[in-house]
């Protein structure tokens, strides 16, 4: 019978809620993925149950060995112990806090000591030893169980006068962390506003005209200035307009569906690691799909993702794109598994000064409270506006109304008389709610219900977008997944309401 050691580490909510910034957002949810890089790095030559550790593997060792640009490590591991390795992590743990105080008391300009005092008070690393028989599903479950109780345990963390936590995210930029996941050349990570307008190539088009407007957005506060609109600066220094999505930043919270029935399913060890290989390769493309799309990957670990990403971003692609590609990579990992499984999406999208930890606990709630109901396989939005005002649907990936949803948003169009047409639209079908109750789920009935209603100028020049929304009507009202009337509406107003967010 083989001896395993787990290990689980915290606290991540609590120091994420901290975060102001999207950069010290990033530095909060790094430092535990870094955390445990420094304790795998140090345990060379066992057996790793999770996460996927495989030092024959280039594309891993050179991530574990050299820059780490996205946190990759999640918050647990378990491995096969030797003899002495219980103790051995005590010692391994205490010189890697002692490691990372080091580094945030430079950043900082603290006394080393007191902030190794408070940093080993800070971080929770609870681990259990245990003889197991079985194979790596067994393993990997009866441990988990174990940590779950551990991290129940978890006492009380004091608050001091000066939290160091909070001081060293605020000045990460500066900090070891960067260097770490960067290299010394970086200089800070993007903003809000920069993430946004990713898609206007604006680095691209003037280097200096960008800096002289992103680099003192955040270094002189000019971010909490109320009065002070970053858009403005943008707009005269470049000569161009900007849309209204170009002032919001969606935040998305992924997750794997019905993931534990899949590992039930593995056979053997050797298929649990090709799993554990399969979870890998989606991070790392995953990563470099939201980078490409002018996005910043926030964490990826397993099969979770957290990011932000503009509205609309490199080629034209909307957010819906970004989600589906990463869906079909997700799905492209997973084909030789018989129980396959899916993912599910939270997506927030709000006003650039919307405070961030808010924005990120609406997308974590929208993904566990509502996306992952159901039949899971979901994305569920939420578009919160400047005025406070906000419309949310959960659509689910795969049916009708969410093919012809996808097809309506992609549908290409003037954007000022495409907001103008929509909100016509809008006004009308909100207007008609009742009508549509009785003729939605009837083709024939809903076709002449809109070639009576909408038939002015503007709505032959839109007659494709017209088509579309006509489509989704009907698929929403014979889908299986609204209970009741309202539940339809709310879809359908949603769906409408995004549509013409992203042409105003």
């Amino acid at each position: 019978m083989s001896k395993y050691i787990g290990l689980t580490i915290g606290p991540i909510y609590k120091t994420l809620q901290h975060a102001k910034k999207t950069r010290e957002l990033w530095a909060g949810s790094y430092i535990f993925s870094y955390i445990m890089k420094r304790l795998i790095q140090q345990l060379k030559g066992r057996q790793f149950v999770i996460p996927y550790v495989d030092n024959s593997d280039p594309e891993f060792t050179e991530l574990l060995n050299g820059r780490m640009p996205v946190g990759i490590f999640h918050d647990r591991m378990i491995f096969k112990a030797e003899d002495g390795d219980f103790e051995r992590l005590k010692g391994i743990k205490d010189r890697v806090l002692k490691e990372i105080a080091g580094g945030i008391a430079a950043s900082i300009d603290k006394d080393q000591p007191a902030v190794e005092h408070y940093i080993k008070g800070y971080f929770r690393l609870y681990f259990c030893e245990t003889e197991i028989p079985g194979d790596y599903k067994t393993v990997n479950k009866e441990i988990n169980s174990r940590l779950d109780s551990l991290e129940l345990q978890q006492g009380f963390i004091r608050e001091e006068d000066t939290n160091i936590i909070e001081a060293f995210l605020k000045k990460v930029n500066k900090g070891f962390l960067v260097r770490e996941a960067f290299g010394n050349g970086f200089s800070r990570f993007k903003s809000i506003p920069e993430i946004a307008t990713s898609s206007l190539g604006l680095r691209d088009r003037d280097p200096n005209k960008y800096g002289g407007i992103f680099d003192p957005y955040e270094t002189t506060d000019r971010d909490e200035d109320p009065d002070y609109d970053i858009y403005r600066d943008i707009e005269d220094e470049f000569g161009m307009d900007t849309m209204q999505h170009h002032r919001y930043i969606a935040i998305v919270h992924a997750d794997g569906d019905s993931m534990r029935g899949t590992i039930s399913a593995l056979a053997d060890n050797d298929d649990f690691q090709k799993f554990s290989r399969a979870l890998f390769e989606f991070d790392l493309e995953a990563d470099k799909e939201i980078r490409d799309f002018g996005g910043e990957t926030i964490f990826a670990g397993g099969d979770d993702l957290l990011f932000f990403a503009p509205v609309i971003g490199r080629d034209q692609k909307n957010i819906f794109d970004l989600l589906d590609g990463i869906d079909r990579i997700f799905h492209s990992r997973f084909q030789p598994v018989d129980s396959r499984p899916t993912i599910s999406f939270g997506l927030s999208i709000s006003y650039y000064k919307f405070p961030l930890y808010e924005a990120l606990s609406i997308s974590r709630d929208l993904l566990e409270k509502k996306a992952k109901t159901g039949n899971k396989n979901a994305i569920a939005f939420r578009v919160l506006k400047h005025s406070g005002q906000y419309f949310e649907a959960v659509i689910e990936r795969g049916t009708g109304e969410y093919c012809d949803f996808i097809k309506l948003v992609q549908q290409k169009g003037p954007a000022g008389d495409g907001a103008k047409f929509l909100a016509s639209v809008i006004y009308t079908l909100f207007s008609q709610d009742m009508v549509l109750r009785q003729i939605g789920a009837d083709k024939t009935r809903l076709r002449n219900f809109f070639d009576n209603t909408f038939n002015e100028a503007i709505h032959r020049r839109n007659k494709g977008q017209l088509d579309h929304i006509q489509e989704l009507v009907w698929s929403v009202f014979n889908s299986t997944r609204y209970m009741n009337g309202d539940e339809r509406g709310r879809a359908i107003y949603s769906a409408l309401r995004f549509n013409k967010f992203m042409r105003e």
